[in-house]
């Protein structure tokens, strides 16, 4: 039985982060979604070997879902918590 290469890991590309890089970056920037669980070495990896990205290197930073409330019901609920991954891309 073959091992699988990555777990089942949702990873989303933002379309449009509105991200402001300094005037003095060359290096193109790509924001993904990923779940809390991995880490800054997975989420290279997993960028590298399935997609063939030229990575630099990955920052990250963890967001707490928005907290709502259901009006038909009146009970209030959480989103789940989720995790960016701003992507930096060797100098083209």
């Amino acid at each position: 039985m073959p091992v699988p290469l990555f777990p089942n890991w949702v990873v989303k590309l933002v379309r449009s982060p509105n991200l402001q890089t300094r005037h003095w970056l060359s290096r193109p920037v790509e924001v993904f979604q990923v779940t809390p669980k991995m880490t800054k070495f997975e989420i290279k990896e997993y960028l590298v070997k399935l997609y063939n990205l030229p990575v630099s290197h990955v920052h990250t930073a963890i967001y707490e879902g928005r907290k709502k409330i259901d009006r038909e019901r009146g009970m209030r609920y959480q989103e789940p918590d989720f995790k960016k991954a701003y992507v930096y891309l060797h100098d083209s």
